[in-house]
């Protein structure tokens, strides 16, 4: 967790430097950048190839800011230089010339550098091992003092510098030699030394360290001898450093575990904090233990971080981990060999362990390593160790101390079997076991403790776990789960039981097909807490809102590099989500809910969403054309909209300039005319209806008659071949009347025209029964010669009145040519505006009889209707 912690912590610093500093061009000829805010400016001309450092202090000399001032100029290929190319650098309290081909100085050089804190002269050719090489020249006021990369010269003697003058001196980098280390007196102030031969650049060869090697070293706090070849230790090596620190004997490959116990003992008398004794082994040699007398004397030490990394360590010696004192808060045995043995069951005697890191066990190395490595001590592991007089290794006393450090088991001595259980180091926070060859399936339940353990941080990626079913636990501190890279395709429903859990890791696993079924997608029930969750890479092609549900305080979502073609998990209940990473899917475009919800989301916390959509497939259409603008209207909240590309129709793909410039005209050319095209034929539907209805209208007495004619011919009925030529109809007369005339017809009609023996056809006597009444008037009208039309009000009231009519004259006008067998009866006077049209027409254009009551035109009446019809 505190890595996190720390990277976040420099990126905030890092943001907050980058808000207040200011660069800017600058030096000789702007060849340099300067750095400047409110209490330092720097200036670095490193390998800018300026040929003298005159025309640098020139420049700084016009500086007159009251700040620190560094000057970092090296590998400019100087040369020597005196004071007067110096001037103008005077007020420098750091300067870097390392790597400028510099010989020698002359002694006034620095004489006017009375603020300068930090000088660094690595990697030039002054002869600083020399006898009787002077170092004068360096002002009193230095406090930091690099000189490591400079030449050795094998032939002659070679000394240490003496910096006596140099009484601030604090911190020295400079390559390590055999002798005894020996700068002169009044170096009393010297709290970090650095001989490490580990840069490319710099040598050191110490192959032992006695008594007398550092005894000088009275203020030392940090002591890095790491890359020294190192191959033996003394016992009281270390004893008179009262002040130490921190050791760094890492890289020392043929030192190993053997002068361990020498090393622990003269720490006893220090202040250690921090040991480095990583890679003192050489890679390829055989595999390494730490024995109880290698750690005997750690247990009387204050040490809090231990580092013994990259060793071929196989395993403890069962009760060594008793002796690791109760200081020790960070154990790193990465990159080493470790198996399971009793050592095991005792991880509880470090009862104040906070971080463990194993990560890389059993990892094999590049074979190119063993030709750089001198591995001739390769049987270094198996060696045995010399006799050992240490008190602290007695059962009697570890028995004690392991009593003192419950939950701590003592294991005896030659036990077969052993059913100890074991527990957690109380304290423990951070483990990262990540690379380390663990191949299994956890299917098993798995019961830790103790229960109230303080564990955050747990990595295990880049192992094997494919099925992951059964329950670990309680882990009730736990906040980040980092489990990737590990071939997982199965998860268990309640495996992932961590309410506390805030980061959470999966990617790179194969989990797809299980978050595609419904039934076995809900994983995260439990994960109430969860902040971040990283499914990315996973083969992932469907999503269901259900997984989701639980992770009410989810804010960003990784769902990169899988095959997801459509998302749409937005719930209510992810109302913390903000930020989703979709890069590398087979999105066309992102769902509607997806979007309403980042939007609803960002306004409720008063913050901002963001959605990585690089390389997926966004179609540039018109079906798509809501997605595009909302899409344009949010390019702020899209991670590196520049990059995005969109598929067209046709095939071609665009980026993202070109999507900004085109999007204005998307609307225009995918406006619909559906609307005005429906109403346009709604239109012309209803001017063809009207025109047709029209016609139908005017012309429907005789679409009926021909239709009847039509149903006549082929339902059984024949028509005559010419009525015209026919006489012997079976009426003489069919008369049409209302039944308001019926009196008329029978006190009148009647017995006038059967009186003159006229034949008649009347609705009420010559009808028959069952028939259809238009059928029967139909009939009558071909059955008859005439048809006598009593015309009157009443008749046109009455729609079978006006039926008999208009088949009367379509029957005259179709079927009997020339002549007329149509006969209109004016019964009383009929306003003409009463009258259809097609009987006013017909009242207009043939002769009709009125009725009268008159006596002579009465008798007239009667014979013009006889003579009519006969």
């Amino acid at each position: 967790m505190e890595i996190i912690f720390i990277a976040i912590e420099c990126f905030i610093l890092f943001g907050i430097y980058e808000a207040v500093s200011e660069t800017y061009g600058c030096g000789p000829r702007y060849k340099c950048e300067c750095f400047t805010d409110k209490r330092s400016s720097a200036m670095d001309c490193e390998g800018k190839h300026i040929s003298k450092i005159a025309e640098i202090c020139s420049v700084l000399g016009n500086n007159t800011m009251e700040t620190r001032v560094t000057l970092r100029a090296g590998r400019n290929n100087f040369g020597n230089f005196n004071a007067t190319e110096l001037e103008g650098c005077e007020h420098l309290n750091e300067l870097n010339v390392h790597f400028n081909q510099i010989s020698e100085f002359r002694k006034d050089t620095f004489i006017n550098f009375t603020n300068l804190k930090v000088l660094d002269l690595s990697r030039n050719n002054l002869m600083v091992f020399k006898s009787g090489w002077s170092s004068e020249f360096m002002p009193l006021s230095i406090t930091t003092l690099i000189l490591n990369g400079c030449p050795v010269d094998t032939a002659a003697i070679r000394n240490y510098p003496k910096l006596s003058h140099l009484r601030k001196l604090q911190m020295l980098r400079i390559d390590g030699l055999r002798d005894n280390f020996d700068i002169g007196k009044h170096t009393n102030m010297l709290q970090e030394l650095s001989l490490s031969g580990l840069y490319s650049y710099s040598h050191c060869s110490i192959p032992h360290i006695s008594n007398w090697t550092f005894k000088q070293l009275v203020s030392v706090v940090k002591l890095n001898i790491s890359a020294c070849n190192v191959r033996s230790i003394s016992a009281g090596a270390f004893e008179h450093l009262k002040h130490l620190q921190i050791l760094d004997l890492s890289y020392n490959r043929k030192l190993g575990f053997r002068s361990m116990e020498n090393i622990s003992y003269g720490l006893q008398f220090t202040d250690i904090r921090s040991v480095y004794m990583s890679y003192i082994h050489t890679t390829f040699g055989l595999g390494t233990s730490l024995l109880k007398q290698d750690l005997c004397y750690i247990w009387n030490t204050s040490i809090e971080e231990m580092f013994i990394a990259g060793n071929r360590l196989m395993s403890f010696e069962t009760n060594a981990l008793i002796l690791l004192p109760d200081s020790l808060t960070t154990m790193d045995v990465s990159d080493n060999g470790l198996v399971f043995l009793p050592y095991l069951l005792q991880t509880s005697c470090m009862k104040n362990v906070r971080k463990m890191f194993g990560a890389l066990q059993h990892s094999s190395h590049y074979p190119s390593r063993y030709i750089v490595e001198d591995t001739d001590d390769g049987r270094q592991g198996c060696e045995e160790r010399a006799f050992s007089s240490c008190p602290y290794m007695h059962e009697a006393f570890l028995m004690k101390i392991a009593a003192n450090k419950r939950p701590c088991n003592y294991i005896q001595p030659n036990l077969r079997n052993i059913s100890l259980e074991t527990d957690l180091p109380k304290h423990l926070e951070f483990v990262d076991f990540h690379e380390s060859n663990l191949i299994y399936k956890v299917q098993i339940n798995f019961n830790i403790t103790p229960h109230e353990n303080a564990l955050k941080h747990i990595d295990l990626s880049n192992n094997v776990f494919n099925i992951f079913t059964g329950e670990y636990g309680p882990f009730p501190n736990i906040e980040v789960i980092n489990v990737s890279r590990c071939y997982m395709v199965q998860i268990g429903e309640k495996s992932l039981n961590y309410p506390s859990l805030k980061i959470l890791r999966l990617d790179n696993n194969y989990l797809g097909d299980q978050l595609a079924d419904s039934m076995r997608s809900n994983i995260f029930e439990c994960l109430t807490s969860l902040k971040c969750l990283n499914l990315s890479s996973n083969g992932i092609t469907i999503l269901h809102r259900s997984t989701f549900a639980p992770l009410t305080n989810l804010t960003d979502l990784d769902l990169n590099c899988n095959n997801i073609g459509n998302l749409d998990i937005m719930l209510p209940s992810l109302s913390n989500l903000l930020h989703i990473d979709l890069h590398v899917n087979s999105l066309h475009a992102l769902a509607r809910n997806m979007r309403a919800g980042l939007e609803l989301n960002a306004r409720k916390l008063n913050s901002t969403f963001e959605i990585d959509l690089r390389n997926n497939s966004l179609d540039y259409s018109c079906e798509n054309q809501d997605f595009l603008n909302w899409l344009y209207e949010h390019q702020s909240n899209m991670k590196t909209f520049e990059l995005y590309v969109f598929r067209l129709s046709d095939g071609r793909i665009m980026g993202a300039t070109w999507f900004q410039k085109e999007i204005s005209h998307l609307e225009g050319t995918c406006r619909s005319y559906t609307l005005l095209i429906v109403l346009c034929c709604i239109g012309i539907s209803s001017a063809l209806a009207t025109v047709v209805g029209g016609v139908i209208y005017r012309h429907r007495w005789k679409l009926r008659y021909l239709l009847f004619m039509s149903r006549k011919r082929f339902f059984g009925y024949r028509r005559l071949p010419d009525y015209t030529l026919i006489e012997n109809y079976r009426f003489d007369a069919f008369i049409s009347y209302a039944e308001d005339h019926f009196r008329f017809i029978l006190d009148e009609v009647i017995p006038r025209l059967e009186a003159e023996n006229v034949s008649l056809c009347l609705h009420q006597r010559d009808f028959l029964p069952g028939n259809a009444i238009s059928d029967n008037i139909i009939h009558a009208i071909q059955s008859s010669r005439k048809t006598i039309v009593i015309l009157s009000e009443a008749f046109l009231r009455s729609k079978w009145c006006m039926y008999e009519f208009n088949m009367a004259r379509m029957e005259s006008m179709y079927s009997r040519e020339d002549q007329v067998c149509l006969v209109i009866v004016m019964l009383e006077p009929v306003p003409n505006n009463k009258m259809p049209l097609e009987m006013l027409r017909w009242v207009q254009e043939n002769s009709y009889i009125e009725y009268t009551h008159e006596p002579d035109g009465n008798r007239m009446f009667w014979e013009n209707i006889v003579l009519a019809i006969k």
